[in-house]
């Protein structure tokens, strides 16, 4: 017997269900980013979701391409909980280092090598109210633009990519 979605029992799901999936696909923007602070890639990159349970995880995830302007500096990103203003699961230390969600460094050939770069983090959900989440990226000190979505050039040997971006709510 099928079962619409409309009138599935949520709470009689097993434990590692995937409750729902929440997508954005609709960037078509690119961004350059040239700061040694935690600065928002887009905000048209935003994600929000409304969990059905208050013990749920959230797997948020940031597929994008990403290209670092053929310099040696080190780029560094984490997913940061807008509406809470708070980073998502970085409240650990390892000595001096900065936690963060992901960091590259691209230098290969010239200023439009880039490559795809998956960013993850995990979330309590603690509630069941609305929430965004949005990327963030620096470079660790001195200057050099990082793009995002795109390279610097502007012609058809180049790509542009619309990032995949979503939430899944994990029932605990």
């Amino acid at each position: 017997k099928q079962m619409a979605l409309t009138t599935l029992n949520h709470a009689a799901m097993p434990s590692g269900s995937v409750l729902q999936k929440v997508m954005v696909t609709d960037v078509e923007a690119g961004s350059s980013i040239n700061a040694t602070s935690w600065t928002e890639i887009l905000s048209s990159m935003r994600i929000s979701i409304t969990p059905k349970f208050s013990d749920s995880k959230l797997v948020i995830t940031y597929h994008l391409l990403v290209g670092g302007n053929n310099s040696s500096l080190m780029r560094h990103y984490k997913i940061y909980n807008i509406t809470s203003s708070a980073d998502v699961d970085l409240s650990y230390t390892n000595g001096n280092r900065t936690p963060m969600h992901a960091s590259f460094r691209n230098q290969d050939y010239d200023v439009n090598d880039a490559d795809m770069m998956t960013v993850q983090a995990v979330d309590t959900s603690g509630s069941t109210v609305a929430r965004t989440y949005g990327l963030y990226m620096k470079i660790q000190s001195g200057s050099s633009n990082t793009y995002h979505n795109a390279t610097t050039t502007d012609d058809a040997a180049v790509g542009s990519i619309k990032p995949m971006i979503f939430i899944e709510e994990i029932k605990q």
